[in-house]
């Protein structure tokens, strides 16, 4: 029997155990801005390979790819003999660079079950049944109405409450239970203590084996809902960045653990629950697979490092740059660093800028026409500032709204569906059939009227320090955001801007042209020492990702010179597309498939996003220009000599570094743990609430990538490298700044990530001990 009683698990240890749970759930962002996350952004703080054995416990993923990947890649020459040597050195294992070939040569593995939940415990014993999908799916039920979106046609009555009293009132109504022969679910149920601490308690009580830590018992049972415990984190998160205390978690906890102890209880005979009470946590993988895992996974990331170093420091393939005639400030993005390449190849008098996407606007928006309000900021963040638009396009802009929505109403009443059908129904088809492609940006101008000047004028200083484009100013300056076309796309805001909040940035480009169009914050800023030019205008875009084209929103008055000079830009702007196009073809492009795919509602690949993605360069663009990273680079312009005070270092740091890490490691998460951290199969989705995916028509909600996002049908598009940060900056100040950039110094120091230095043109790989290691010159050649 259960050895574990209640004066075993007191409240010191239970608060502990939930707070784990609390740091090791990431959030999941809802649909309407679906930003990519660290699936394992709880581990920060752990040493790699000690979080990989605790992932594999709870989630059963490893965090290292099959045999036969690393075999193909060393037999390719991605990965070579003195890379193996070198991550065996830095892994510290004693085997030899024969035995890992071996391994690798050896083929596959086994795969490595979790620790179970009571559920999945059944699973086992009994023939035939499924009851780990069941829970799922009743959870996931009961979540899709709590939490729903405006998907629902009757709303559940109990949205009101709290999580944990809503999920008792309608546990009270919901028969299904016991019709599935869970006797007693209800009165269990409705016995619960409404204080959440005190039900997880009552119910660990009686349902953890005694040989399981309690923290890692939690987390399994959440990890087995981990999509509809990520959206509750969310909200919790979303909470927490406004000063606002949440404990829906916590309750979520109380639910998943109800099951279970319903499940204990009318399920279980007195032998399979001492079978379950002695259960102990068990890593089923051999040592040896473990470590060699670790050891092939380090030396496929040395091996990718080698050759961009190797880029970085051969010969460039455009002339330098001189006055810029034209300057252009793209968001960080590594689908921009195509675009920026061909723009300067084909005019070399082109200076292309890398900066965060929301370009330094933290704002939110509130849009008159749905009443809603989205930040446009990094997930880190909660916005400052609030914006809109103009009042008198506000109110046009709802008045068009409010029709809009009536006709959907009416569209989907159960009164008129028939009426509809009859009039409207051929035509409806025809627009369905040919979906025409709409401009990325859609919404008048916005505006900054609720903003003070003051504040307004500080973002203008900040934004073009940060750029560098405080002095030798063009007479033509883009702020271009991006934004990717597709439709028929439930996860369409993963394709957006993550800088952006999971939308577009068009808004932020737009407000910071504006700004820094606006007379009175030129004379301001001359005060401050910046002086720009009478003749500069600043100019507002969006790249389409899924096109590479660009588009030019709000043009301002232009003097004939700045007019000519605008057509020709739009020029090079073209024939950069195409070049980007034609280097992009991986068999989706042919006969101009792309601009095809961005209106096709059957198109389960309207473009792969930041699949590739492996490492963020911190530098001046001289060391990158004219280099050919194969768009798998993040690329932020910095320039040390005018960072004296380390503010800006620390900041890339903090915000852009992390910010990559999580897409970094969602597209990780996504290629090597697909069935746990994917999304799966894009042909199988369905929206659930309004707030996520399914895959089929109930279950958890998916988190991370589909399956369509990493494969292009024929082979896989994405290889799963930890981020690498190459910074050209000192050692000296690369410490400094980490040590006021704490979430970053945590993944560098537990090995999440990779720090680079160019210090004086000789690369530093920054050591888990905290020195620095001298990269030879086989590693960077």
């Amino acid at each position: 029997m259960n050895q574990t009683t209640v004066q075993d698990l007191d409240l010191a240890s239970m608060k502990g155990a939930l707070e784990k749970v609390s740091k090791v759930i990431p959030p999941l962002f809802p649909l309407r801005h679906f930003v990519a996350v660290n699936p394992y952004m709880g581990y920060s703080t752990t040493e790699y390979t000690d979080a990989a054995r605790e992932i594999a416990l709870s989630h059963g993923s490893l965090l290292a790819m099959p045999p036969g990947h690393y075999a193909a890649k060393f037999s390719q020459g991605e990965i070579t003999r003195d890379d193996l040597g070198i991550a065996l050195k830095r892994c510290g294992c004693e085997d030899d660079i024969s035995a890992l070939i071996s391994w690798a040569g050896a083929g596959g593995r086994q795969a490595t079950p979790p620790l179970p939940t009571f559920a999945g415990f059944l699973d086992t014993e009994e023939a035939d049944s499924a009851w780990e999908h069941w829970v799922s799916c009743q959870i996931g039920q009961f979540c899709a109405a709590y939490y729903d979106v405006n998907q629902a046609t009757w709303p559940m009555p109990w949205r009101h409450l709290p999580l944990l009293a809503a999920w008792k009132e309608y546990a009270a109504h919901d028969a299904s239970p016991e019709a599935a022969g869970v006797t007693g679910f209800r009165s269990l149920a409705m016995a619960l203590p409404d204080d959440p601490i005190e039900a997880v308690h009552q119910l660990v009580s009686d349902l953890k084996p005694a040989g399981v830590p309690l923290a890692l018992f939690l987390v399994r049972e959440v990890a087995s809902v981990a999509g509809w415990a990520g959206h509750v984190q969310f909200r919790v998160r979303e909470h927490a960045l406004r000063g606002r205390a949440d404990n829906s978690l916590t309750q979520f906890v109380v639910i998943r653990l109800a099951y279970d102890l319903a499940l204990l209880r009318s399920r279980g005979s007195e032998a399979l629950r001492d079978r379950w009470h002695e259960l102990k946590p068990k890593l089923h993988l051999r040592e040896e697979d473990f470590r060699m895992g670790m050891v092939w996974q380090a030396a496929a990331e040395i091996g990718y490092q080698r050759r961009l170093l190797g880029v970085l420091s051969g010969p460039t393939w455009v002339r330098p740059l001189q006055k810029p005639v034209f300057q252009a400030v793209f968001c960080i993005d590594v689908r921009s660093e195509r675009l920026r390449r061909h723009l300067e190849q084909i005019e070399p008098s082109i200076q292309t800028i890398g900066f965060a996407g929301f370009f330094g606007m933290p704002v939110a928006y509130s849009d008159p026409g749905t009443g809603e309000t989205t930040a446009r900021v990094p997930a880190l963040f909660a916005p400052k500032l609030q914006t809109s638009l103009a009042p008198e396009a506000g109110a046009r802009l709802a008045r068009r709204r409010e029709i809009t929505r009536a006709w959907h109403g009416f569209q989907h009443a159960a009164a008129s569906c028939f009426s509809y059908v009859e009039a409207f129904g051929l035509g409806a088809l025809a627009s369905a059939v040919t979906p025409r492609a709409k401009p990325l940006c859609k919404s008048p101008s916005p505006s900054w009227h609720r903003v003070p000047f003051e504040e307004r004028l500080a973002l203008a200083e900040n934004f073009l320090r940060g750029t560098g484009l405080d002095r030798d100013l063009a007479p033509l300056v883009l702020i271009c955001g991006h934004g990717s076309a597709n439709v028929n796309n439930p996860q369409a805001s993963a394709l957006e801007c993550g800088a952006c909040g999971g939308h577009a940035g068009d808004h932020n480009a737009r407000l910071a042209a504006a700004l820094l169009n606006d007379p009175s914050i030129r004379c301001a800023l001359e005060q401050r020492g910046i002086a720009i030019p009478p003749g500069t205008v600043f100019l507002a875009g969006i790249h389409n990702t899924t096109t590479d084209e660009v588009e030019w929103i709000d043009r301002p008055a232009l003097s004939p010179s700045s007019g000519r000079l605008l057509d020709s830009a739009k020029g090079w702007f073209r024939e950069a597309a195409a070049r980007s196009r034609e280097e992009r073809d991986t068999g989706l492009n042919r006969d101009g498939a792309w601009s095809k795919r961005a209106r096709d509602m059957s198109e389960t690949r309207p473009e792969f996003g930041l699949a590739g993605n492996a490492a963020i360069l911190l530098a001046p663009r001289a060391l990158s220009r004219g280099k050919d990273l194969h768009a798998r680079v993040f690329l932020h312009d910095y320039d040390a000599s005018r960072d004296a005070s380390l503010n800006q270092l620390v900041f890339l740091l903090s915000a852009p570094v992390v910010v990559a890490s999580w897409i970094n490691l969602q597209y990780f998460a996504s290629r090597i743990s697909p069935d746990t951290f994917g999304a799966g199969n894009k042909v199988l989705h369905n929206v659930a609430g309004g707030v996520g995916v399914i895959e089929g028509n109930a279950g958890d909600l998916r988190p991370g990538l589909a399956w369509q996002s990493l494969h292009d049908g024929e082979r896989f598009v994405h290889e799963p490298l930890k981020l690498s940060v190459v910074a050209s900056a000192s050692r000296t100040a690369l410490d400094a700044a980490l040590a006021r950039a704490e979430e970053a110094q945590a993944l560098v120091m537990n090995g999440w990530i990779h720090l680079i230095a160019v210090d004086d043109g000789v690369s530093y790989l920054k050591c888990r001990d905290g020195s620095w290691l001298p990269l030879q010159p086989q590693e960077a050649a």
